[in-house]
């Protein structure tokens, strides 16, 4: 029984992280992004006004990292509120000891990672 519950913890590792990680957020677009939104299963963020080149974050979260995230922003140019459901769980890898990333460019946010320098 001990060994059937082992090998189910490690299966169950295997699909989520085991350490708390970051949240950045990282304008590279050539307008500002203002009431900036992270929202997704047991975690919201509200990352604020994020210039042109600048990055915003939030360390340590310690919730599954989900499917999706629902992202939304207002841009500088128009004042519209966006919103944007972004895939984040099948860009990072199994024990992922680091930062998720949501990069901005003006128009659409893309997710990565970094892992952690040690």
């Amino acid at each position: 029984m001990r060994t059937l519950m082992l090998v189910f913890m490690l299966l169950f590792a295997g699909c989520t992280t085991l350490y708390p990680y970051g949240i950045v957020f990282k304008n590279t677009g050539q307008y500002a992004a203002d009431d900036v939104e992270l929202e997704y299963d047991g975690f919201y963020f509200k990352f604020g006004y994020v210039t042109p080149g600048a990055n915003k974050g939030y360390s340590y979260s310690k919730v599954p990292i989900p499917d999706k995230a629902l992202i939304t922003w207002k841009t500088a140019n128009d004042r519209k509120k966006h919103r944007k459901y972004v895939e984040v769980k099948r860009y990072i890898p199994s024990f992922f000891d680091g930062d998720i990333i949501f990069t901005f460019n003006g128009t659409n946010v893309t997710t990565s990672y970094e892992e952690k320098k040690r």
